[in-house]
C-alpha cells in the first residue's frame, strides 16, 4: 500500500484529547424522579469517572476513534497495489477502425474497449500520468500525460467510433516515442488486431469475437435503354452458409429485391436490370441484421454532368499540356495544326496556340494563346515585352503575386466585352470575356518566351481559366471509402466550400491555395459539396462506402498478450481506497448516531 499525502497523519494528535474527555470529572446535577429503577441505565451512563481511574469500556469512544482513523486514511489517498510494478505512466491505445463496430456480447467492440479502459484508469493511483491514443487510419493523441483522471475519463467518453481502415501497428512507433520520456511505463492496446509489442512494456487486450457477417463490397451502374443496370458484389465473411436479401433503393422507395444463397467465404455478384430512377444516387442494402451492420449498405452516385472535351491545337507546347493535366473532369484531345480540323467534331473548349482557323468553331469556349489577327478581335504587330503584372480578378485568384517577364507580345486590341487580366509594359496582355453566350480568353504572348510558365502560379492560372471557360464540376470523382481524402475542384470565383456529411454535420473547406482535400469521411453515406457564387450556388454529391476489404473480416482471432521484456515486467493492478474509506466513514458515523440514541 502507498500513501500519496502524508500531512493528514498530523490529525492523529486528536486521538489523545478525545480519550481524555472520557476521564474528565463532570459536576453532578441533582434531579427528582418518581423511581430510580427506570433510570438505572441512565445513571450508569452518566456516572462520572474520577481522573486516572481505571478506564471503563465505551462503544461510543471506540466508534469515534475509528472514525478519526478512517478520516485520516481517506485524506492520505491510499493506493493498494495487488501485484506487479506500480507504474506511474500509462499509455492506452484504443483501436478505432471499422471492425471495432462489430458486436461484442451486448455491446460493440469499441464500446467494450472504452469500458475496460475506463475501469483501468479508475484502478490507477492518484498522480499517474495518463496518455490516450486513438488508432484509426492514422494515430491521434487524444490526451497526453495528464494526471487528472477526470480529464482522461471525459476524453475517453467523448471518443466516437469511426468506420476507417487502418493498422494499429502504426501507433507502436508513437508509443515508443512517448515512452522515452518515462523511467517506467505501461502501454495497453485495446484492439481486435495483431500488434507487435516485443520491444514495449505492453499488453494486448483482445476484443475479437465470432459472428455472422455479409458485406456489400461494391456497387456500380451503367445506363441502358430500359433504365439502369446495377451491379452489386457481396461476400459472406462467416464460417457458415447464409442466405441474404439485397434491396436496391432510390427515390425514397424499394426499386428491386433479390435473394441469394452464399456459402462460407463466398463472393457473389448480383445484377439488377431495368432500374428506373429520378434520384441522384442509389443505395443497396442487406435486409437481415448481422454482427457488423455498417458494411450492409453501399452507395452509388448517378453520374453528374459530362466530362468536358478539350481540343488543344499546338506545335508541341508542353507547358499548356502539363498545366491542363491538373484540371479535373477534362478529357484532352491534341492536334498539331489547324489543317484537317473538322468543325463537325464538337468540343467544350478549344485552345489555339499560335494559330487561329479562318472560321471559328460555332459552339464551345475558346482560349487563344499568342494569337494572330482574327475575326473576333484585332491583333496588330508584335511589340517588345517587359515586366508582367497580374490584374486582380476571380480568374487570377492566388496568382496576383506572380512576377514574370515577357520577351515579346502581341499588340492586342481588347474588345468592348473583354476584361484585361494581365499587363506587360502597361499594355493589355491577356483578357477574358463573354460574347453572344460564349466565353473567350486570350493570352497575347508566346509561352516559350516568358518565365511565367516556370512560376508555381502558372498551373493555377490555367486551372482558373479552364474553370471559367467550361463547367468542370466540383468533384474529381464520386466514389470513396471511409477515411479517403476527397479532392474537390473548387471554382476560383466562388466562396468557401461547405460539405454536408452523412452523419449530420456541416464542414467548411476554406478557399485557399493549395486547396486541402476533405478528410472527414468517417461514416458511409452520401455527402454533398456546395460552393456559392454570390446569390447562386453549385453543388455535387459523392458517395462514401465502408472499407470492406480491410475491416469486414470480423472473425480473425487475436489472443490477449503480455510483452516479455528482459526486465521481467509484470502486469499492474490495484485499487484506490479513498472512495471506500469515505463510504466506510459515512456508515460509521451513522452507526455512532444509532449507538448514541440507543444509549449503548
Amino acid at each position: 500500500m502507498r500513501f500519496f499525502s502524508y500531512w493528514p497523519f498530523i490529525f492523529l494528535l486528536l486521538i489523545p484529547p478525545v480519550v481524555m474527555l472520557y476521564f474528565l470529572k463532570q459536576k453532578p446535577e441533582e434531579k427528582e424522579v418518581a423511581s430510580l429503577y427506570l433510570w438505572d441505565k441512565v445513571y450508569k451512563s452518566k456516572e462520572v469517572n474520577t481522573p486516572w481511574e481505571r478506564f471503563k469500556k465505551s462503544l461510543l469512544l471506540f466508534l469515534q476513534l475509528l472514525a478519526i482513523l478512517l478520516l485520516i486514511l481517506a485524506l492520505t489517498d491510499p493506493f493498494l497495489n495487488f501485484k506487479g510494478k506500480d507504474y506511474q505512466n500509462v499509455i492506452l491505445v484504443i483501436d478505432n477502425t471499422g471492425s471495432m463496430e462489430a458486436k461484442y456480447n451486448d455491446n460493440t467492440r469499441f464500446e467494450e474497449a472504452k469500458k475496460r479502459a475506463e475501469k483501468f484508469i479508475g484502478s490507477l493511483r492518484t498522480g499517474s500520468r495518463i496518455s490516450i491514443i486513438s488508432s484509426g487510419n492514422a494515430p491521434k493523441v487524444e490526451v497526453s500525460g495528464t494526471t487528472d483522471k477526470a480529464e482522461a475519463l471525459l476524453r475517453l467518453k467523448e471518443m466516437q467510433p469511426m468506420d476507417l481502415s487502418g493498422d494499429i501497428n502504426e501507433t507502436v512507433s508513437l508509443v515508443k516515442s512517448m515512452a522515452k520520456q518515462y523511467e517506467s511505463y505501461r502501454a495497453v492496446f485495446y484492439t481486435d488486431g495483431n500488434v507487435d509489442i516485443k520491444d514495449l512494456n505492453a499488453e494486448i487486450v483482445s476484443l475479437t469475437s465470432k459472428g455472422d457477417n455479409v458485406s456489400l463490397d461494391y456497387i456500380s451502374h451503367s445506363k441502358e435503354k430500359n433504365g439502369l443496370k446495377v451491379m452489386v458484389r457481396a461476400t459472406n465473411r462467416s464460417d457458415k452458409d447464409l442466405n441474404r436479401e439485397i434491396c436496391i433503393y432510390g427515390d425514397d422507395k424499394v426499386l428491386a429485391v433479390k435473394k441469394i444463397d452464399m456459402k462460407a467465404g463466398e463472393t457473389k455478384t448480383v445484377y439488377f436490370e431495368g432500374i428506373a430512377i429520378k434520384d441522384d444516387h442509389l443505395k443497396a442494402q442487406i435486409t437481415e441484421k448481422d454482427d457488423l451492420m455498417n458494411d450492409n449498405t453501399a452507395y452509388d452516385v448517378i453520374k453528374q454532368g459530362e466530362t468536358q472535351k478539350v481540343l488543344l491545337v499546338t506545335s508541341k507546347n508542353l507547358y499548356i499540356e502539363k498545366a491542363l493535366s491538373t484540371v479535373n473532369n477534362v478529357e484532352l484531345y491534341k492536334s498539331s495544326g489547324i489543317d484537317g480540323l473538322k468543325l463537325s467534331d464538337k468540343y467544350n473548349l478549344y485552345i489555339f496556340d499560335g494559330v487561329v482557323p479562318s472560321v471559328l468553331p460555332s459552339d464551345g469556349s475558346i482560349l487563344f494563346v499568342n494569337p494572330p489577327d482574327n475575326s473576333l478581335f484585332q491583333v496588330n504587330s508584335t511589340v517588345e515585352g517587359g515586366l508582367g503584372e497580374v490584374i486582380e480578378d476571380n480568374v487570377t485568384k492566388y496568382v496576383t503575386g506572380a512576377i514574370f517577364n515577357v520577351e515579346k507580345q502581341r499588340d492586342m486590341v481588347i474588345p468592348k466585352w473583354g476584361k484585361p487580366i494581365l499587363k506587360v509594359n502597361d499594355k493589355d496582355a491577356a483578357f477574358i470575356g463573354e460574347y453572344k453566350n460564349r466565353k473567350y480568353a486570350a493570352i497575347g504572348f508566346d509561352l516559350h518566351k516568358t518565365d511565367l510558365v516556370l512560376n508555381s502560379e502558372f498551373p493555377i492560372l490555367m486551372h482558373n481559366l479552364c474553370s471559367y471557360l467550361v463547367d468542370t464540376g466540383l468533384m474529381v470523382k464520386t466514389d470513396y471509402l471511409c477515411g479517403d481524402g476527397v479532392e474537390v475542384n473548387a471554382q476560383a470565383d466562388g466562396g468557401d466550400l461547405a460539405v454536408d456529411t452523412s452523419y449530420g454535420t456541416k464542414e467548411i473547406i476554406p478557399l485557399r491555395y493549395p486547396l486541402k482535400n476533405f478528410s472527414a469521411t468517417y461514416k458511409p453515406g452520401v455527402y454533398k459539396v456546395t460552393q456559392k457564387f454570390g446569390d447562386a450556388e453549385k453543388s455535387n454529391i459523392f458517395a462514401v462506402n465502408f472499407p470492406t476489404d480491410k475491416e469486414s473480416n470480423i472473425n480473425a482471432q487475436v489472443s490477449n498478450t503480455d510483452s516479455k521484456a528482459k526486465t521481467a515486467l509484470s502486469k499492474m493492478s490495484g485499487i484506490v481506497l479513498q472512495p471506500y474509506l469515505i463510504m466506510g466513514l459515512i456508515a460509521l458515523i451513522a452507526l455512532e448516531w444509532i449507538a448514541y440514541v440507543r444509549r449503548y
